[in-house]
């Protein structure tokens, strides 16, 4: 858990910089800065592509590091993407198969933070649309085998669904 753990004060430190402590055990005051702060849908859009691209950009450099001279599999990708779930405060189910992995997010900070901040569903999908497809992106440049998509929440009370998979 130790490399999690300075993975994920380095995913934070580049998402809030100096308010890292406070996201990391939110109070009531730093859950309204950061409410606050995400107002403006381009902030939150512009945030979410940030995220995006730091989140493929961490998983793809752990992933290799876990891998070393072994050959791409989803195994280790589905460990490393559960640990960064874990440590961003997710609720979620991961499937694995030797193929592809599915997550679902029942509880996402960023989904959360985002509807704090008043932003509309839609607008939210968009962002994390946006995140999804730069954090892919990253990805596909370590791995250019890999393919994913994101299947927005139905409704609030129900799951977002990340989807990776080997392509055949």
């Amino acid at each position: 858990m130790a490399g999690n753990e300075r993975s994920y004060d380095r995913l934070l430190a580049e998402l809030v910089g100096d308010g890292a402590a406070e996201v990391r055990n939110p109070s009531g005051a730093a859950l309204s800065r950061v409410s606050w702060c995400l107002r403006s849908v381009g902030l939150a859009t512009s945030a979410q592509r940030q995220q995006g691209e730091v989140f493929g950009a961490m998983t793809a450099r752990t992933v290799k590091e876990r891998l070393g001279d072994k050959e791409f599999d989803m195994k280790t990708l589905a460990s490393v993407a559960s640990g960064f779930f874990q440590i961003c405060g997710y609720t979620y189910e991961l499937e694995e198969m030797p193929t592809s992995i599915k997550v679902k997010s029942f509880q996402c900070p960023f989904y959360e933070g985002l509807k704090n901040a008043g932003l509309d569903d839609q607008t939210i999908e968009a962002a994390c649309n946006q995140s999804v497809a730069v954090e892919l992106a990253e990805l596909k440049k370590a791995f250019p085998q890999l393919s994913g998509r994101l299947k927005f929440r139905s409704a609030p009370d129900q799951p977002c669904i990340e989807e990776f998979e080997l392509a055949k």
